[in-house]
């Protein structure tokens, strides 16, 4: 990373620095102990992740009947705008009890939503809405099959466009950058006025027959040792750098928060580190590890907790997870992934889902984890 000195170290090292490589997360609160923050018990309001960052004035539902699920996608890219068509049909042939029902549907499909200023999207996109009572079918083949050729944004519609998005959201693939303007209350009734699309038919499954996908889903061979999903449960885990006190703080509030709320004991399961060769049958809260980074065969480089997540309380625990790892919820901003517990490296890569900073992970420990794995069975 290089970055110039300017005397804001904030944004010297936030805001305008360059990096190759990986970008690794900055530790916000060892920068406001040297610049004017007047309070630094407290993040800054320039901290996205602070309870003081001007978001717009909203009123948040906590539980959520219905997501939205975008595909985000390249206009100018054929091979893209291909993955994008071939994804969206296959979908519809996947679930078409749901697809019938209402409980999955496509509402739009708009190439240029990056020219318009009321869109909060700078990509093309595809927006799909998902029932709470299709999420734990929907959301494992979505984490399996999407191709590497679009990224996706998964959000709750909690009535309050700018934190659903900016703060509650999940991501496979690539984090895409907002346009924030395009969040605000003033423009959401344009953003969520639509058409039925291509899903709501009652004859989608009919009217998508014979067409052949234009992007291959399953890349892998038949050899391949990735579990298949539907998957048995999947690892919540939870980053932060260690010497992040707000992060750290926040982290312990999350944690004691979640325990309560689902009367669990902490590190109960904290069994099988870095990673369970067999999974509790029961949601359980697992390992809390400081310094995983002194460790050669942890794959995670940066401090974290995990709990683990039985696939039939999925849309539960993600739910609740979103609405509680938000700044004004337990004090400042967590990163959160979802991975599949698939026996392969794919599941902390491709198939994993993030909210926060895409931290980056020890590949030699990851590889060596499942190699191991894989001799075994």
């Amino acid at each position: 990373m290089t970055h110039p000195i300017t005397g804001c170290d904030y944004a010297d090292h936030v805001s305008w620095a360059i990096h190759i490589g990986n970008i690794w997360p900055s530790n916000n609160f060892g920068l406001s102990l040297t610049s004017h923050n007047p309070n630094p018990s407290a993040p800054p309001p320039s901290d996205p992740k602070s309870p003081s960052y001007p978001y717009p004035t909203e009123s948040c539902e906590s539980s959520f009947d219905e997501y939205v699920l975008h595909i985000l996608f390249d206009p100018s890219n054929k091979t893209s705008v291909d993955a994008k068509t071939s994804m969206l049909q296959t979908l519809g042939r996947m679930f078409p009890d749901i697809v019938k029902n209402g409980e999955l549907f496509a509402i739009e499909d708009d190439p240029y939503a990056y020219m318009k200023g009321t869109s909060p999207f700078v990509t093309g996109q595809v927006q799909i809405r998902v029932s709470s009572t299709a999420v734990e079918r929907v959301l494992p083949w979505v984490m399996e099959n999407r191709p590497i050729e679009v990224d996706l944004l998964f959000a709750p519609d909690g009535s309050c466009m700018f934190r659903d998005y900016f703060v509650r959201s999940m991501y496979f693939g690539n984090s895409i950058p907002f346009n924030e303007f395009g969040l605000s209350n003033d423009n959401l009734n344009s953003i969520l006025e639509f058409d039925a699309g291509a899903l709501t038919s009652d004859n989608a499954e009919e009217e998508l027959e014979g067409e052949t996908p234009i992007v291959k889903f399953d890349e892998a061979s038949e050899d391949s040792a990735c579990t298949k999903s539907p998957w048995s449960g999947y690892l919540l885990y939870v980053l932060y750098p260690p010497n992040n006190a707000w992060a750290s703080a926040a982290v312990e509030n999350f944690l004691q928060k979640f325990a309560d709320f689902f009367e669990l004991d902490r590190k109960e399961c904290a069994i099988d580190y870095p990673v369970p060769k067999q999974s509790p049958q029961r949601l359980c809260m697992m390992n809390e590890v400081l310094e995983p980074f002194l460790n050669p065969a942890d794959p995670m480089v940066t401090s974290y907790a995990n709990v683990f997540l039985p696939a039939s309380n999925l849309t539960e625990v993600l739910a609740w997870t979103l609405d509680n790892k938000t700044p004004t919820a337990v004090g400042y901003g967590l990163d959160v992934w979802l991975v599949p517990l698939c026996n392969c490296i794919e599941g902390f890569t491709q198939f994993a889902v993030k909210s926060g900073a895409d931290w980056p992970l020890n590949k030699f420990a990851l590889q060596n984890l499942f190699v191991g794995r894989q001799s075994d069975s």
